[in-house]
């Protein structure tokens, strides 16, 4: 079947739903996924991934809230969350941030830092990364739910896991490859429609959630502050080697989540 163009996919409803399941494919290990779109069309498929990232964010709210429930700690169940997360993903996005940091902070050339990222083995820099970005998502996540909670942490998780993923979206279709081979190039460059989908459906889906349980100016600030990191990452990775990676779009989106949730924090009274 040929694939339709980005406009009219946009009303197909079959469509979402074959592009969901392949986006869960890639971005978790949650077995209603799908390793591949239909027709082989994974730039368009990028769409959905707002969608793989609303989904992660329930469940993982979920997690927290049967541990608050349970009668565990706010500090347990919020450990036990971001652990879920990252079980859930196959530590997917934390290896991208890892092999990023590594590469970035230590090759000298671009050459250089692409091998590095490419490296299995994990260097300061990235296990430096990987925990501070762990002890973030935690404390963010005991410090918002003093502010209504855990019914707040599964809103505040299911948007900001679609709105970093909507901005690995626009980060894929913003800088070339910096590799000929790898994911990203495999994958391919989604069109200016499909950022905009990816965008639109990321940032009205995490907006309304964020406006609805935390006021107006919580959630133009949350969504500020992550579009903010997503946009330094892009900064450096450009910098640094002249182009994005699967790893970079796995540090854009673990920057970005991060972001926001310390942003609700923060705008919270």
């Amino acid at each position: 079947m040929p694939r339709m163009d980005g406009r009219d996919a946009w009303f197909d409803g079959s469509r979402w739903w074959e592009d969901s399941r392949y986006a869960l494919g890639l971005l978790t290990r949650l077995p209603f996924g799908t390793a591949a779109p239909p027709d082989g069309d994974f730039a368009l498929a990028m769409r959905a991934f707002p969608i793989a990232g609303i989904v992660l964010g329930l469940l993982t709210g979920l997690l927290f809230a049967i541990a608050i429930e349970l009668g565990l700690s706010v500090f347990l169940a919020a450990t036990i969350a971001v652990a879920g997360a990252m079980l859930m993903t196959g530590c997917f996005h934390e290896d991208g941030l890892a092999d990023t940091a590594d590469g970035l902070g230590g090759g000298p050339t671009a050459e250089a830092k692409l091998l590095i990222m490419r490296d299995s083995r994990l260097g300061t820099y990235g296990a430096c990364a990987v925990i501070i970005a762990v002890l973030l998502r935690i404390g963010a996540i005991i410090e918002i739910s003093d502010f209504g909670g855990w019914a707040n942490i599964i809103v505040v998780l299911a948007a900001s896991g679609a709105w970093s993923r909507a901005l690995m979206v626009r980060l894929l279709g913003s800088l070339p490859p910096a590799r000929s081979d790898g994911l990203s190039a495999a994958a391919g460059t989604p069109d200016t429609r499909i950022i905009r989908q990816a965008l639109a459906l990321g940032g009205i889906m995490a907006g309304l959630l964020t406006i609805w349980s935390f006021g107006l100016f919580a959630g133009l600030v949350a969504l500020l502050a992550a579009y903010i990191a997503y946009l330094l990452v892009r900064r450096l990775a450009n910098k640094h080697i002249g182009g994005q990676t699967g790893d970079i779009a796995g540090a854009v989106q673990q920057a970005s989540e991060i972001a926001f949730l310390l942003a609700i924090a923060a705008a919270l009274p």
